[in-house]
């Protein structure tokens, strides 16, 4: 059997090779660079704090080595700290006679684990903070912000032999002002979420797994959370860098009410006989229209949370349901 330290360091090997994948700029690589987190992920999950301490020192020095200190400082902000933290929380149980399970927490030999739900909601808030850590890292302020994207757009538009300047070129610099915090913040709390899943499934296929995990559409968040979305709003609507943190805060809690939104529909159309082409099309419409559907999924999610659907559809079972 693997022990601890070995594990932590062939997870902190593995997450700094596949981090460093971001040097050979490719669809591939990038695709490597957003699974840089899986590997702690797994380690965190499999072994705990212990073994995800020596997969972040491992994996630091190995970057430290081959590019610098800056970048294996991010490696242990950015890569190794969201597993940390969410581990840790993802791994807190109670005894099930505790409390009934209101937020779809799932049970196992009498622990009631961790609600899933809470932990989409402490991962938007991880790529939220990151992320508005690293865009207060590239300028402290709005304009500076502007002005840097500003240069990049401008260095990229001469490599690829196009010259745009003037109005033209400030309407881009303000668009990519606007969608870049949001996009950042969006993807990395996908980036979260999908290699945590994934980490869960690794070591569920080998029997390693250290809590039950719910199905999706059980995923519930709590009813108290209800004003994190339309606080995030308001606060994107502040002046200044203020208003840069709160979109991208505003874009982490708006996909993440998105994916409970999503839960809500698998839960509702459990036991459905044409379960399976409903949910085909929504999927098609999602990759179809993309953002468009988010606002309803959000909607859904809030209505879920405030009136409790999905509990009151189980409670009274369509005719002929199991």
């Amino acid at each position: 059997m693997v022990n601890w330290i070995s594990a932590g360091l062939c997870a902190g090997l593995a997450a700094a090779v596949l981090q460093a994948a971001v040097l050979y700029p490719s669809p591939l690589t990038m695709m490597a660079f957003y699974l840089s987190a899986l590997p702690i992920f797994v380690v965190a999950l499999g072994w705990g704090l212990g073994a995800t301490a020596i997969a972040a020192i491992s994996g630091g020095l190995a970057i430290a080595v081959v590019t610098g200190a800056k970048p294996a400082l991010a490696f242990l902000i950015g890569v190794t700290l969201p597993p940390a933290i969410l581990s840790t929380i993802a791994l807190r149980s109670r005894p099930a006679e505790d409390a009934p399970p209101l937020e779809g927490e799932p049970q196992l030999n009498g622990r009631q684990w961790y609600p899933e739900g809470r932990l989409l909601l402490w991962a938007a808030a991880i790529a939220a903070g990151l992320t508005s850590l690293g865009l207060l890292l590239v300028a402290p302020s709005a304009e500076g912000l502007k002005a840097t994207l500003e240069e990049l757009m401008t260095q990229m538009l001469a490599a690829m032999g196009e010259e745009v300047a003037g109005p033209e070129l400030d309407q881009m610099v303000a668009l990519m002002t606007f969608l870049l915090p949001i996009a950042a913040a969006s993807v990395w709390l996908i980036a979260t979420l999908v290699n945590m899943k994934l980490g869960a499934r690794l070591l569920a296929a080998f029997d390693r797994s250290p809590r039950p995990w719910a199905r999706f559409g059980a995923l519930t968040l709590p009813r108290r959370a209800m004003w994190l979305l339309p606080a995030a709003i308001a606060a994107s609507m502040l002046p200044d860098m203020l208003g840069v943190i709160g979109s991208v805060f505003a874009a982490a809690m708006f996909t993440a009410f998105a994916l409970a939104g999503l839960a809500v529909l698998h839960g509702l159309t459990e036991g459905m006989a044409a379960r399976g082409p409903l949910l085909g099309g929504l999927y098609l419409a999602l990759i179809l229209l993309n953002w468009l559907l988010l606002v309803p999924l959000a909607i859904l999610a809030m209505l879920d949370m405030a009136l409790r659907m999905r509990a009151r559809t189980a409670a009274h079972p369509p005719a002929g349901r199991d």
